[in-house]
């Protein structure tokens, strides 16, 4: 069973499933012409999962195109109460910051850990997650080992 073809100011692109599942589904992702992807389908060539999506992927585009998704850093406004807001309130807590002011945020926190407590404190805590072999034990490890972070940690691994 084959998908149909797209209108010809859609086109398909052919994409691998990002998740670290042992499938690696094969993913036909339609492409509008505004190069927004409005379509997610199981490849049905792929050998193993024959045009098959797991809910996780099958939705994707409903958590990629959600109107509520966050799209910029957000920095926790002073004196806001920590812990869950009412539905629709989640939002005034925080303030929108710029990347470059997140950034900062983030590096001077761990200058600071490191400097106070030693590299050895900020925990490398990686683990494939949705990343599978695409992403895994690439960037993490170069971040880490730039800090002096010494090893890193996995849940997977075992003794």
């Amino acid at each position: 069973m084959f998908a149909a073809a797209p209108p010809a100011a859609f086109r398909i692109v052919h994409a691998v499933c990002s998740h670290d599942c042992p499938d690696s589904c094969a993913v036909l992702v339609t492409v509008n012409e505004e190069g927004r992807a409005v379509k997610v389908a199981g490849d049905p060539a792929q050998p193993v999962t024959q045009g098959f999506l797991c809910g996780k992927v099958a939705r994707y585009l409903d958590r990629v195109y959600a109107p509520d998704r966050i799209l910029f850093p957000l920095r926790r406004k002073p004196g806001a109460q920590k812990g869950p807001r009412p539905r629709g309130q989640e939002q005034e807590a925080f303030e929108r910051v710029s990347w470059g002011e997140a950034l900062d945020a983030i590096a001077a926190r761990l200058r600071e850990t490191a400097e106070r407590y030693g590299p050895e404190s900020i925990l490398p805590y990686s683990y494939a997650g949705k990343s599978g072999l695409l992403g895994y034990g690439s960037m993490d490890r170069r971040f880490f080992h730039r800090l002096s972070a010494g090893a890193t940690f996995s849940p997977c691994w075992r003794k």
